[in-house]
């Protein structure tokens, strides 16, 4: 989250994990998603050429 937006986070919680598997790349991913929480700084795009614009959504 600092590299992208600029922001410090604090993990609250572990949301889930995900297997992701992509035989035909021979590939196999485990993606772990949390809840976070910002500890310090204000989220802007760090990086234009990754992402046009950033939201919240509930």
């Amino acid at each position: 989250m600092k590299e992208e937006y600029g922001v410090d986070i604090e993990i609250v919680d572990l949301l889930g994990v995900c297997n992701h598997v992509i035989p035909q790349e021979q590939q196999h991913w485990v993606s772990p998603t949390f809840i976070c929480k910002i500890a310090n700084g204000t989220p802007k795009i760090l990086e234009f050429h990754k992402c046009e614009q950033i939201g919240w959504f509930f």
